[in-house]
C-alpha cells in the first residue's frame, strides 16, 4: 500500500519542520533536520557534530480486516500499521569492508555509544518531543495537517531501550511503536488504463495529498514523481488467444530431438 508512504513522509515533515502562528519555520526537535526516512546511508558524511540526536521512521507489520460489503464498499474496514520511530544518539565511525573488486577498503558509517545519564536524558527530551508531535491535536494545528491526510488516530504507543546484540548493554537509543490506523489508497479512475492523467496525479490518495505538502524539487517529491512515472506507460497485455498462438509457435520453431540411435547389445556368452 502507498499509504505506507504517505505515513512515512507525514511524519518524516512533521518531525522535521514547525511553524508557529506567525508562519515561523524551526526545527520541530533537537534532531533537527536528521531525520530519515528508512535508510542511514551517508548519515555518518554529514554529522555536524558527534552525539547527534537522529530519528529513522520505518513501517512494519500491516493488519486489514477482512474484505467486507458493508456500505457497499469492497474495501477492507481498517488498516492498523505498525509505525517505528528510532531514536538515537549517533556518533561517527569507520568500517573495514571488502568491496566488489576483493579491495579492502574503509568508509564512514555511524555507531551508536553505551548510554550515560547525558544520553539519556536527551532521549528523555527527544521521545517527549516526537511523542507532542505526533499525537497533538493534529487536526487543530496547521503545521501537522498533512498528518491528518493519511493518519485516523494511533491504538497504542511503546518505548523501548536499544541493546547489543547480547542484549546486556544498554545503548543510547529508544524505539517507539506506534499501532496506527491509516486510510485506504483511493486510486484515481484512469490510473491504470488511457487517460488523460499524468504526473503525480496518477498516484492514489493519501500519497497524493501528502506530496503536495513537499517542494516539487525536493527528494520527497521526486521519489513519488518516479512512482507516478511507473504507471504512465502501463504494459499492453496481449489477448488469450494471441498469447496461445505465440506460445503454440515458440513451441513449433524448437527443434526437434534427433533420433536415438539404436544400440546392439550382444548376447550373452554361453
Amino acid at each position: 500500500m502507498l499509504s505506507r508512504l504517505a505515513l512515512r513522509l507525514a511524519v518524516l515533515r512533521v518531525l522535521t519542520r514547525a511553524r508557529d502562528e506567525q508562519g515561523n519555520i524551526y526545527n520541530a526537535t533537537i534532531a533537527g533536520k536528521y531525520v530519515y526516512d528508512s535508510r542511514q546511508d551517508m548519515i555518518s558524511t554529514m554529522l555536524e557534530r558527534e552525539n547527534q540526536p537522529l530519528i529513522i521512521v520505518y513501517t512494519e507489520d500491516q493488519i486489514s480486516t477482512p474484505y467486507s460489503h458493508i456500505n457497499n464498499s469492497p474495501y477492507p474496514n481498517k488498516h492498523i500499521i505498525t509505525l517505528i520511530v528510532e531514536l538515537m544518539i549517533a556518533t561517527s565511525c569507520t568500517v573495514t569492508m571488502q568491496n566488489e573488486n576483493g579491495n579492502i577498503i574503509t568508509q564512514g558509517s555511524i555507531d551508536v555509544p553505551v548510554t550515560e545519564q547525558q544520553h539519556e536524558a536527551t532521549l528523555d527530551l527527544l521521545e517527549a518531543q516526537v511523542r507532542q508531535r505526533l499525537q497533538a491535536d493534529f487536526k487543530q494545528q496547521s503545521d501537522r495537517e498533512i498528518l491528518y491526510t493519511v493518519l485516523m488516530g494511533f491504538d497504542h504507543i511503546s518505548s523501548m531501550p536499544s541493546r547489543d546484540d547480547m542484549r546486556g548493554v544498554r545503548l543510547a537509543g529508544r524505539t517507539l511503536k506506534f499501532s496506527a490506523q491509516i486510510k485506504q489508497d483511493q486510486w484515481p479512475i484512469g490510473t491504470f488504463t488511457p487517460s488523460a492523467l499524468n504526473g503525480i496525479g496518477l498516484l492514489p490518495k493519501p500519497l497524493f495529498d501528502v506530496v503536495q505538502y513537499f517542494d516539487p524539487a525536493s527528494p520527497e517529491y521526486q521519489l513519488c514523481a518516479t512512482l507516478a512515472q511507473s504507471l504512465a506507460n502501463p504494459f499492453t497485455l496481449a489477448p488469450m488467444e494471441s498469447a496461445m498462438m505465440t506460445d503454440a509457435a515458440y513451441a513449433q520453431s524448437l527443434p526437434t530431438a534427433a533420433p536415438t540411435a539404436e544400440i546392439l547389445v550382444p548376447p550373452p556368452q554361453q
